[in-house]
């Protein structure tokens, strides 16, 4: 199975870090940045395929398509790729949370700043740890 990293948020120095650490934490060496979640949903629909699964560091606050709006795509296109994403905000509201925890895709939710323990951790998930090997 193929194996992606997205990383979707607005700014540019975040977008930045995170591809930074997801290489030094083993996840991927070359995640694609996303400024927003209607860039990202647009690449997942345009190389959909039952062997690909994406793993997404989504930032929940976004112009043009913020993360609720890209998980909500991303369910009513019906793709046949898999995908995790792992929730990623400033917000300490619990309801963002609780939120977050309502959709099947969700494995995680991170509050910034991300460091690299976070996101190595990542490759433990059951989840994510076969697409690692694969």
């Amino acid at each position: 199975m193929r194996f992606e990293v997205l990383v979707i948020d607005d700014d540019q120095i975040t977008l930045m870090l995170h591809k930074t650490l997801v290489s030094r934490a083993g996840l991927h060496n070359d995640a694609k940045k996303f400024l927003n979640g209607k860039l990202a949903l647009d690449h997942i629909i345009e190389n959909d395929a039952d062997d690909i699964a994406y793993l997404a560091l989504l930032d929940i606050n976004m112009p043009v398509m913020d993360g609720w709006g890209f998980m909500d795509g991303y369910l009513a296109a019906n793709l046949k790729s898999k995908l995790y994403v792992v929730m990623i905000t400033s917000s300490v509201d619990n309801p963002d949370r609780e939120r977050a925890e309502s959709y099947p895709m969700v494995i995680d939710y991170f509050t910034k700043p991300v460091v690299k323990e976070q996101v190595a951790k990542l490759s433990e998930h059951e989840a994510i740890k076969p697409l690692l090997s694969a």
